[in-house]
Protein backbone atom coordinates (compact mmCIF):
# COMPACT_ATOMS: atom_id res chain seq x y z
CA UNK A 1 0.00 0.00 0.00
CA UNK A 2 1.33 3.41 -0.78
CA UNK A 3 2.10 5.90 1.26
CA UNK A 4 -0.49 8.72 -0.75
CA UNK A 5 -0.05 12.04 1.57
CA UNK A 6 0.73 14.88 -0.05
CA UNK A 7 4.25 15.99 -0.83
CA UNK A 8 3.86 17.99 2.56
CA UNK A 9 3.06 15.22 4.64
CA UNK A 10 -0.79 16.05 4.50
CA UNK A 11 -3.68 13.78 3.92
CA UNK A 12 -5.32 15.32 0.80
CA UNK A 13 -7.78 13.41 -1.76
CA UNK A 14 -6.06 11.31 -4.13
CA UNK A 15 -7.70 10.20 -7.76
CA UNK A 16 -6.94 6.63 -9.81
CA UNK A 17 -4.63 8.84 -12.01
CA UNK A 18 -2.43 10.06 -9.27
CA UNK A 19 0.34 7.79 -9.95
CA UNK A 20 1.94 6.53 -13.00
CA UNK A 21 4.52 4.10 -14.11
CA UNK A 22 7.28 5.19 -16.07
CA UNK A 23 9.43 2.09 -16.26
CA UNK A 24 11.18 -0.66 -14.28
CA UNK A 25 15.29 -0.42 -13.82
CA UNK A 26 16.64 -4.29 -14.01
CA UNK A 27 19.39 -5.34 -11.52
CA UNK A 28 22.98 -3.73 -11.43
CA UNK A 29 21.49 -0.88 -13.77
CA UNK A 30 21.22 2.84 -13.20
CA UNK A 31 19.19 5.74 -14.06
CA UNK A 32 17.67 9.36 -13.58
CA UNK A 33 14.34 10.34 -13.22
CA UNK A 34 14.22 13.41 -15.12
CA UNK A 35 11.11 15.45 -14.53
CA UNK A 36 10.23 18.85 -16.51
CA UNK A 37 6.63 20.08 -17.38
CA UNK A 38 5.21 23.88 -18.72
CA UNK A 39 3.25 25.14 -16.00
CA UNK A 40 3.68 28.68 -14.01
CA UNK A 41 1.92 26.78 -11.12
CA UNK A 42 3.99 24.53 -8.34
CA UNK A 43 4.17 21.51 -9.13
CA UNK A 44 5.87 18.14 -7.29
CA UNK A 45 6.42 14.55 -7.90
CA UNK A 46 6.57 11.70 -5.24
CA UNK A 47 9.16 8.98 -6.07
CA UNK A 48 8.09 5.27 -5.10
CA UNK A 49 10.64 2.59 -5.77
CA UNK A 50 9.19 -1.08 -5.00
CA UNK A 51 6.00 1.45 -3.55
CA UNK A 52 8.27 2.73 -0.96
CA UNK A 53 7.91 6.56 -0.85
CA UNK A 54 11.48 8.58 -1.03
CA UNK A 55 11.94 11.60 0.36
CA UNK A 56 13.05 13.34 -2.05
CA UNK A 57 10.69 15.56 -4.44
CA UNK A 58 10.92 16.26 -8.23
CA UNK A 59 9.19 19.45 -10.10
CA UNK A 60 9.62 22.51 -10.59
CA UNK A 61 10.49 25.74 -8.75
CA UNK A 62 12.42 24.72 -5.64
CA UNK A 63 11.94 20.49 -6.11
CA UNK A 64 15.05 19.01 -7.83
CA UNK A 65 14.15 18.88 -11.71
CA UNK A 66 16.51 15.17 -11.21
CA UNK A 67 16.14 11.88 -8.96
CA UNK A 68 19.40 9.51 -9.31
CA UNK A 69 18.39 5.62 -9.16
CA UNK A 70 21.39 3.68 -7.86
CA UNK A 71 22.80 0.05 -8.88
CA UNK A 72 20.94 -2.51 -6.78
CA UNK A 73 20.31 -6.38 -7.00
CA UNK A 74 16.78 -6.63 -8.25
CA UNK A 75 14.22 -5.21 -9.81
CA UNK A 76 13.38 -1.67 -9.22
CA UNK A 77 10.02 -0.30 -10.33
CA UNK A 78 9.55 2.94 -10.63
CA UNK A 79 6.17 5.33 -9.82
CA UNK A 80 5.70 8.89 -9.45
CA UNK A 81 2.56 10.69 -7.83
CA UNK A 82 1.90 14.35 -9.42
CA UNK A 83 0.72 16.70 -7.47
CA UNK A 84 0.23 20.66 -8.02
CA UNK A 85 -0.84 23.83 -5.77
CA UNK A 86 -2.90 26.75 -7.58
CA UNK A 87 -0.53 28.77 -7.25
CA UNK A 88 3.33 29.03 -7.15
CA UNK A 89 4.89 28.16 -3.87
CA UNK A 90 2.95 29.22 -1.22
CA UNK A 91 2.77 27.71 2.18
CA UNK A 92 -0.83 28.73 2.88
CA UNK A 93 -1.57 26.39 -0.18
CA UNK A 94 -2.99 22.86 -0.19
CA UNK A 95 -1.49 20.11 -2.77
CA UNK A 96 -3.94 19.21 -4.93
CA UNK A 97 -3.70 15.19 -6.76
CA UNK A 98 -2.78 15.86 -10.13
CA UNK A 99 -4.59 13.55 -12.94
CA UNK A 100 -1.94 11.25 -15.14
CA UNK A 101 -0.57 9.18 -17.61
CA UNK A 102 1.89 7.48 -19.49
CA UNK A 103 2.95 8.09 -23.19
CA UNK A 104 5.77 6.83 -25.39
CA UNK A 105 7.47 5.70 -22.19
CA UNK A 106 7.42 9.40 -20.63
CA UNK A 107 4.27 10.12 -17.48
CA UNK A 108 2.78 13.40 -18.08
CA UNK A 109 -0.12 14.83 -15.46
CA UNK A 110 -2.53 17.60 -15.54
CA UNK A 111 -3.22 20.23 -13.22
CA UNK A 112 -6.66 21.62 -12.62
CA UNK A 113 -5.88 24.53 -15.10
CA UNK A 114 -8.27 22.46 -17.30
CA UNK A 115 -6.36 22.46 -20.52
CA UNK A 116 -6.05 18.61 -20.32
CA UNK A 117 -2.40 18.67 -21.76
CA UNK A 118 -0.73 16.23 -19.45
CA UNK A 119 2.57 18.42 -19.75
CA UNK A 120 2.38 20.76 -16.54
CA UNK A 121 4.73 17.86 -14.87
CA UNK A 122 6.46 15.10 -16.84
CA UNK A 123 8.93 12.61 -16.02
CA UNK A 124 11.17 10.04 -17.97
CA UNK A 125 13.73 7.81 -16.63
CA UNK A 126 17.42 7.80 -18.77
CA UNK A 127 19.38 5.10 -18.66
CA UNK A 128 22.98 5.35 -17.61
CA UNK A 129 23.70 2.08 -17.13
CA UNK A 130 22.06 -1.58 -17.88
CA UNK A 131 18.09 -1.55 -18.85
CA UNK A 132 14.94 0.00 -18.24
CA UNK A 133 11.73 -1.29 -19.41
CA UNK A 134 8.91 1.27 -20.31
CA UNK A 135 5.76 1.16 -21.28
CA UNK A 136 6.34 2.06 -25.02
CA UNK A 137 8.86 1.13 -27.04
CA UNK A 138 9.18 4.91 -28.22
CA UNK A 139 10.62 7.00 -25.42
CA UNK A 140 12.71 10.28 -25.27
CA UNK A 141 14.94 10.47 -28.31
CA UNK A 142 18.48 8.72 -27.98
CA UNK A 143 21.42 8.95 -29.75
CA UNK A 144 22.21 6.77 -32.92
CA UNK A 145 24.50 4.32 -33.06
CA UNK A 146 25.99 5.36 -36.54
CA UNK A 147 26.03 9.14 -34.71
CA UNK A 148 30.20 9.47 -34.33
CA UNK A 149 31.52 10.19 -30.81
CA UNK A 150 33.16 13.29 -31.77
CA UNK A 151 30.58 15.90 -31.07
CA UNK A 152 29.82 14.02 -27.96
CA UNK A 153 33.64 13.70 -27.38
CA UNK A 154 33.76 17.70 -27.45
CA UNK A 155 31.01 18.30 -25.20
CA UNK A 156 33.08 15.71 -22.61
CA UNK A 157 36.38 18.17 -22.78
CA UNK A 158 33.95 21.10 -22.24
CA UNK A 159 32.49 19.60 -19.44
CA UNK A 160 35.85 18.52 -18.05
CA UNK A 161 37.09 22.37 -18.68
CA UNK A 162 34.19 23.24 -16.24
CA UNK A 163 35.47 21.01 -13.87
CA UNK A 164 38.53 22.00 -13.80
CA UNK A 165 37.30 25.56 -13.23
CA UNK A 166 35.01 24.15 -10.31
CA UNK A 167 38.49 22.49 -8.75
CA UNK A 168 40.60 25.70 -9.36
CA UNK A 169 37.98 27.69 -7.23
CA UNK A 170 37.88 25.13 -4.21
CA UNK A 171 40.05 25.39 -0.93
CA UNK A 172 42.81 22.57 -0.08
CA UNK A 173 41.36 19.63 1.66
CA UNK A 174 39.99 16.02 0.50
CA UNK A 175 37.30 17.41 -1.76
CA UNK A 176 39.29 18.96 -3.95
CA UNK A 177 41.79 16.69 -4.18
CA UNK A 178 39.40 13.92 -5.01
CA UNK A 179 37.37 15.97 -7.44
CA UNK A 180 40.87 16.62 -9.04
CA UNK A 181 41.72 13.27 -9.35
CA UNK A 182 38.50 12.22 -10.98
CA UNK A 183 38.76 15.12 -13.35
CA UNK A 184 42.53 14.33 -14.13
CA UNK A 185 41.00 10.93 -15.65
CA UNK A 186 37.61 11.94 -16.86
CA UNK A 187 37.97 12.04 -20.34
CA UNK A 188 40.43 8.63 -20.53
CA UNK A 189 38.07 6.65 -18.05
CA UNK A 190 34.65 7.87 -20.56
CA UNK A 191 36.35 7.02 -23.62
CA UNK A 192 37.92 3.06 -22.57
CA UNK A 193 33.95 3.11 -20.97
CA UNK A 194 32.14 4.08 -24.12
CA UNK A 195 34.72 1.28 -26.21
CA UNK A 196 33.37 -0.99 -23.60
CA UNK A 197 30.18 -0.34 -24.28
CA UNK A 198 30.55 -0.28 -27.53
CA UNK A 199 31.68 -3.87 -27.58
CA UNK A 200 29.56 -5.00 -24.97
CA UNK A 201 26.13 -3.92 -27.17
CA UNK A 202 27.56 -4.39 -30.49
CA UNK A 203 24.51 -6.77 -30.85
CA UNK A 204 21.86 -5.82 -28.43
CA UNK A 205 21.39 -2.11 -28.08
CA UNK A 206 22.89 1.56 -28.77
CA UNK A 207 26.02 1.80 -27.10
CA UNK A 208 25.69 4.50 -23.85
CA UNK A 209 27.58 7.94 -25.21
CA UNK A 210 30.40 9.42 -23.61
CA UNK A 211 28.92 12.15 -22.12
CA UNK A 212 26.36 9.70 -20.61
CA UNK A 213 29.28 8.27 -19.21
CA UNK A 214 30.70 11.21 -17.52
CA UNK A 215 27.56 12.11 -15.89
CA UNK A 216 27.00 9.21 -14.44
CA UNK A 217 30.43 8.88 -13.09
CA UNK A 218 30.16 12.59 -11.74
CA UNK A 219 26.96 11.87 -10.33
CA UNK A 220 28.11 8.84 -8.45
CA UNK A 221 31.11 10.99 -7.19
CA UNK A 222 29.39 14.08 -6.11
CA UNK A 223 26.72 11.61 -4.04
CA UNK A 224 30.34 10.98 -2.17
CA UNK A 225 29.72 15.12 -0.71
CA UNK A 226 27.68 15.90 2.09
CA UNK A 227 24.89 18.17 1.35
CA UNK A 228 26.13 22.15 -0.02
CA UNK A 229 26.99 24.32 -2.61
CA UNK A 230 29.65 22.38 -4.31
CA UNK A 231 27.25 19.40 -4.62
CA UNK A 232 24.79 21.11 -5.80
CA UNK A 233 27.27 22.68 -8.42
CA UNK A 234 28.49 19.39 -9.60
CA UNK A 235 24.59 17.62 -9.88
CA UNK A 236 24.20 20.68 -12.16
CA UNK A 237 27.14 20.39 -14.23
CA UNK A 238 25.63 16.10 -14.87
CA UNK A 239 22.46 18.24 -15.88
CA UNK A 240 24.52 20.49 -17.90
CA UNK A 241 26.17 16.92 -19.72
CA UNK A 242 22.85 15.08 -20.43
CA UNK A 243 21.24 18.05 -21.82
CA UNK A 244 23.98 17.87 -24.08
CA UNK A 245 25.43 21.44 -23.74
CA UNK A 246 26.19 23.70 -26.57
CA UNK A 247 29.52 23.35 -27.35
CA UNK A 248 29.42 25.26 -30.28
CA UNK A 249 28.02 28.53 -28.99
CA UNK A 250 30.04 27.97 -25.89
CA UNK A 251 27.56 27.32 -23.28
CA UNK A 252 28.37 26.87 -19.94
CA UNK A 253 26.54 26.66 -16.61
Amino acid sequence: MFDLHAPDGASEPVNTQTVQYPGTLLPFSTAIIWAGGNAAWEQAGVVYINGIRQAQLIGNYDHSNMFFLGERAFNQEIAVAGWHKRSGPDGGQPWVASRGRVQAGMAGWDDSGGDADFDDLTAWIQRLTGTVHTFAEAGPPSRSRDEAPSRDAASVLKSVANLKTIVARMPEGREREALADFVKEAFSNVVANYHASVKETEFLSTPISPSVVLAADLNLIAQTFPEGDLRSELLEQVAWILRGGNVSAGEAI
